[in-house]
């Protein structure tokens, strides 16, 4: 596993823009996809899902320039993606209803992004704990907290999302 977080902080100590904006671009690389899937769970919109990809990399990137400490690069990218998609979709007024009956038909380039669509055909909250444990590896007692229902809950709802996919693949 690549330690994006001890080369920012060494490059951000060196003061060099080249390589600053060389180790964006790997980093930029190495975490698009997922930037592009936990957006996509939340818009429908391909253009304002390129839009949200290009803010939440933007934000990234303003904050490694003024030196900013990032502690987890996948956890705070995940969290602006998720944060601007979630404005977006209060900017336009749609409520998750709306949100989830909206069309969208991701282009499945690999298998992996085949995955992620197929991710689409879950409820909302069912994405939404299968995206915090597989994705950003919090417990199910950590998405319990967050969420303040059951252990259970989180683990059952977990179950059968898994189980959906398995018949949906």
């Amino acid at each position: 596993m690549i330690n994006f977080e001890k080369r920012i902080k060494d490059v951000q100590e060196s003061g060099n823009e080249t390589l600053l904006y060389s180790l964006f671009e790997e980093i930029y690389n190495e975490y698009y996809k997922l930037v592009i899937f936990v957006i996509s769970t939340y818009i429908r919109n391909k253009e304002d899902i390129k839009d949200i990809t290009q803010d939440t990399f933007i934000s990234f990137f303003k904050t490694l320039k003024k030196g900013g400490e990032i502690a987890n690069i996948k956890y705070y990218l995940v969290s602006i993606a998720r944060n601007n998609s979630l404005r977006n979709l209060e900017e336009k007024n749609m409520n998750i209803s709306e949100f989830n009956d909206s069309i969208y038909s991701f282009e499945e380039e690999n298998s992996e992004m085949m995955i992620d669509s197929k991710l689409n055909s879950l409820a909302f909250s069912e994405r939404e704990i299968i995206i915090n444990h597989i994705y950003l590896n919090k417990t199910f007692k950590e998405i319990a907290l967050e969420r303040s229902v059951s252990l259970n809950t989180i683990k059952s709802t977990y179950r059968r999302a898994i189980l959906k996919l398995k018949k949906i693949i």
